[in-house]
């Protein structure tokens, strides 16, 4: 399993755009890590960060982590590119 989202893919299970992920990451209240000219964002500090804003119930974890599965089986190949570059 991956560990790795784009800032598109954390974008769509925040459910805010890309900008707003990006505004997060430049502000610091979003940590990622720069690989090329990308953005990527671990699958723990996604969860760390929606976390923030209140406790998760354990089904809202499940949920979420049920969310990030969908979404690194959907861009997977662009996740493989990425860490690659």
């Amino acid at each position: 399993m991956k560990d790795l989202l784009s800032t598109t893919e954390a974008a769509k299970i925040l459910g805010v755009n890309r900008v707003t992920v990006f505004n997060k990451i430049q502000s610091g209240e979003l940590q990622a890590s720069k690989v090329g000219r990308n953005y990527v964002v671990h699958r723990e500090e996604l969860k760390r960060y929606m976390s923030k804003s209140g406790d998760l119930s354990e089904k809202r974890k499940r949920e979420l982590d049920q969310n990030i599965d969908r979404v690194i089986r959907e861009y997977e190949e662009t996740l493989k590119l990425l860490q690659h570059s």
